[in-house]
This record gives C-alpha cells, sequence and structure tokens, in this order.
C-alpha cells in the first residue's frame, strides 16, 4: 500500500488535469509555477531568500522576449499571484488596489500641464529672464541655465524636455560667449538631474505612488534640497569652472530686467500657484494638478504668440501618449508588489536587514537604485524597487519623505554619470560632441551631487522641515471601495 500512498500524493500535489499542457513551453512553464506555488504552500517550496533571483530571471526572460517591461511585470505577477493565492481574484485585487489612490488623477493633469506650456515657447522667454537677471555676474550665462532649468522643469515637469529645450537655447549662447564647450555640456546635463528633483517631475510622483506618501507633501520635502543643489551648481558656474577669466555681459538695467519678468509673467505665476496652494492647503493633490491644467491652457490661448485649439488638441494628446505607458507601468508595477509581498520577499528583506540599523539600509536600497538606474528607466526603477524595501524602511522607521528625496537625488545622479547616464547621451546630440568629453564636462557636477546627497544624508530636516511646517499629511489617503462592489 505504501507505493500507491505515494503515487496519491503525487497525484494530489500536482497540477490538475486542465492545466496539464503535453506540448509548448509556456503550458509547461505555468505548471511549474503552479507547482512551486502549491509547494510553497504546503511548505515544501523554495526559501524566501532564492525568490529573488527567481523573480529577476523571469523578468529578464520575458524581456529578452521583446515584451514591453509592463506587461512582463504584469505577466509575472499575475503568474505568481496565480500560484501562491489561487485563481484571479488576487490579481483583481491587486490592480484595484493599485489604482485606489486619488493621487494617481494628478500624474495625466500635470503632464498635459507640461506639455500645454512646451508648446507655447516659454523656454525663450524663462532663458531670457534669467539671462537678463545674472548675465552681468561672473559666470552669468552659467547661472541662468541652471536658473532656466528651474523654471522649465517646473512647468514642463519632465527632465530630458529640460534637458532638450535649454540645451538647445544655452549651448549655443555660452559657447559663443567662449565657455568651454564641454563645461556647457555638463552644465546642460547637470540642469536635467536638477529637473528630477524639481516638482512636479515623474519620479517624484511615482515615488508618491509607489511608497503611498502624499505628493503635494513629498514636492514639498524637495523643494529645499533642489534649492541647495541649484545653488551649488550656481556657484560652480560663478567660480566658472572650465573658462576662468571670461569676461562678464553689461548690466541689462532695471527696465530690460522689467520688461523680461512682463512677458513671462504668467509662466513664473505658474510655479508659486501650484506650490504655494499645496503649502497652505487651499487645494489637494489633484486639486493643484487641475489648476496648473487649467491654467496652462488659460496662458497658451490667450498667450501673445496664440495657441490654437489644434495645437491644445495635440498637446492633450501628446499628454496621453505619454501617460498611457505610465499607466500600463503603474499597473504591472502594482500586480509585481502584490506578487513578491506574496512571496514575502520584501518580509524577508525587513527581517535580513532589522539589524543593519537605519543608515546602512537606506545606503544599501539607495545604491541599489543607482546601479539600476544606469541601465533602465527611473521610473521601473522607482516603481520595483520602492515596494521591495518599503517595509525594512518603515520598520526601522525612516521617514518616507526624506527617504524620497534622496532616492530621486540618486536618481538624478544616475543620468549624468559617466558613461552610462542617460541625460549625457541626450546632450552629446546637442552639443555635438564626443561622449568622452560630455562626460568629463559632467564629472564636477556628480561631484557636487554627491555633496548635496551627503547634505541630505546627514541633515534630514532639509526635506522634513517644508512638509511639516505646512502641516500636509504624509500618507496618501486610498480609495475605499465596497466589499463585493467587484
Amino acid at each position: 500500500m505504501r507505493p500507491n500512498f505515494r503515487r496519491r500524493r503525487r497525484r494530489a500535489v500536482g497540477p490538475p488535469p486542465a492545466t496539464r499542457c503535453r506540448s509548448g513551453g509556456d503550458g509547461r512553464l505555468l505548471a511549474a509555477v503552479r507547482r512551486f506555488g502549491r509547494g510553497r504552500a504546503a511548505g515544501r517550496g523554495c526559501p524566501v531568500a532564492l525568490t529573488g533571483p527567481v523573480v529577476v530571471a523571469l523578468i529578464a526572460a520575458i524581456r529578452l522576449a521583446g515584451i514591453p517591461l509592463s506587461a512582463g511585470l504584469a505577466v509575472t505577477g499575475a503568474a505568481i499571484l496565480f500560484a501562491y493565492e489561487g485563481g484571479v481574484s488576487p490579481v483583481v485585487d491587486a490592480a484595484v488596489a493599485t489604482f485606489g489612490q486619488p493621487q494617481l488623477i494628478a500624474i495625466p493633469l500635470f503632464l498635459f500641464m507640461g506639455k500645454v506650456m512646451t508648446r507655447v515657447g516659454i523656454v525663450d522667454d524663462l532663458f531670457d529672464v534669467a539671462r537678463t537677471l545674472c548675465g552681468h555676474v561672473r559666470g552669468g550665462l552659467g547661472v541662468a541655465t541652471v536658473l532656466s532649468s528651474i523654471l522649465f522643469a517646473v512647468v514642463s515637469g519632465s527632465s530630458l524636455a529640460t534637458v532638450v529645450s535649454v540645451g538647445a537655447r544655452a549651448i549655443p549662447a555660452m559657447a559663443a560667449a567662449g565657455y568651454a564647450r564641454r563645461h556647457v555640456a555638463g552644465l546642460v546635463a547637470a540642469g536635467g538631474a536638477l529637473a528630477v528633483l524639481t516638482p512636479p517631475s515623474v519620479p517624484l510622483m511615482l515615488y508618491a505612488v509607489a511608497a503611498h506618501v502624499s505628493m503635494g507633501a513629498l514636492f514639498l520635502a524637495a523643494l529645499v534640497p533642489g534649492i541647495v543643489l541649484g545653488l551649488l551648481f550656481a556657484i560652480s558656474a560663478i567660480l566658472d569652472v572650465g573658462h576662468p577669466g571670461h569676461e562678464r555681459a553689461p548690466f541689462a538695467g532695471w527696465h530690460s530686467i522689467g520688461a523680461a519678468l512682463a512677458r513671462s509673467f504668467a509662466v513664473l505665476l505658474l510655479p508659486p500657484l501650484i506650490l504655494g496652494g499645496l503649502y497652505f492647503g487651499l487645494v489637494t493633490n489633484v486639486e493643484a494638478a487641475a489648476t496648473g491644467a487649467v491654467y496652462a491652457l488659460a496662458v497658451a490661448l490667450l498667450a501673445p504668440r496664440r495657441v490654437s485649439v489644434a495645437d491644445v488638441g495635440e498637446a492633450g494628446l501628446d499628454a496621453l501618449k505619454t501617460t498611457i505607458p505610465v499607466a500600463a507601468l503603474i499597473l504591472g508595477a502594482g500586480i509585481f508588489a502584490a506578487a513578491v509581498a506574496a512571496i514575502g520577499l520584501p518580509a524577508h528583506l525587513a527581517a535580513i536587514t532589522q539589524g543593519w540599523g537605519a543608515p546602512a539600509v537606506v545606503l544599501a536600497a539607495l545604491a541599489v537604485a543607482f546601479l539600476a538606474a544606469m541601465v533602465v528607466d527611473n521610473a521601473v526603477v522607482v516603481l520595483v524597487i520602492t515596494p521591495l524595501v518599503l517595509p525594512a524602511l518603515t520598520g526601522l522607521g525612516v521617514d518616507l519623505l526624506w527617504y524620497g528625496v534622496l532616492l530621486t537625488l540618486m536618481l538624478g545622479l544616475a543620468t549624468i554619470t559617466p558613461p552610462f547616464g542617460l541625460t549625457l547621451f541626450v546632450v552629446r546630440g546637442i552639443a555635438n560632441l564626443p561622449h568622452r568629453e560630455v562626460g568629463r564636462g559632467a564629472w564636477p557636477f556628480v561631484i557636487l551631487l554627491l555633496a548635496a546627497i551627503a547634505l541630505v544624508l546627514l541633515v534630514p530636516h532639509l526635506a522634513t522641515m517644508v512638509p511639516q511646517s505646512s502641516g500636509l499629511p504624509v500618507e496618501a489617503v486610498p480609495v475605499s471601495i465596497p466589499a463585493g462592489a467587484l
């Protein structure tokens, strides 16, 4: 009877006949995943420490097959949930929970705001304002490039758009003034890294979603570190790294400054409108995004360089084309996060790092994010890594706003670190320089970024004082869905 008992046990543990596949790799993979999940449920599965490499291998295999990463994350996560939890209900629950944050609506609204403001042609006005204000000081064009990068990032929300738009205007002007071209290229790339930290950047919004923190509180947390980083870059320009002794431009005069400010007044009013409304509690995250979108639309239609309704429609279409991949990535990452939580990987990481202490865990998480951001998109790094390290961070009492600012700084560092920084490749095309020269120009700003990261690490109050003084809640409020509504 003993052999028969063993056979019966194997049949009970194995997959039901409906899921067996006599041919085809996908069927065998699904059956193997289900057997693995059932064995894990019975206490015989792979140790949690091994599930991380298994999950990474699954994602890599899907990517090598040419499947988009959002779909790869969703398929991998759904397969794991199906194996561990049984049925499709956990997958649906994970999808609903992912889109259960009202502040998600702010993402397409901010993207629409940025697309509309970009079509107005604001970069010339912003650069002229910055140049008029700063052109007479030592390194004035460099300071103007930093300032215009900040201003453009606030109204566009895009690091890449900031590099392309400001670079196309600043690089020829600075080169004509006698600046070393590699220094100019490095400064423009640094402006892109600064834009990553400038609200409402996409990495900041995605971190708020992944960490379930208030988007408005995170925007306010990034203000002081962003100003500090901008000052470091501006000081480097004033010290004239790359071309000492160049001649200063004459003072433009108060009349010219007033005229430049008047031309850009409507655009310059947008940042205080959004951030001031958030700080004083006048608007919620979504209301701030909606206010920005409506205001940008009004500026576009009423501006002296009138934008047609067709242009606004194209801006909306561009925003939609950007929103759909972002939403798909958020959904895929949400399902994947639920899957790794079902495996127990985040809890396992929290357990093994409990004795490390908060500083070591934060540094380790930032190092992993930096290395990942060198080879994959920032959005993927934020949405995939954050749920994995979140239990470890919260278990050690780490302030999630502070960590979010540090993570965003680290992502900015990855974008300009030679030789793989994505921004360097973009600037190389604009500046028409060899990649090595662009990298050499970026190194001083890499060092300044490291200094800013160290400063925020040592003085967390830089990131927490503004949201604390505003009284904004840190945690995002999820949507409450009645049981049985789905």
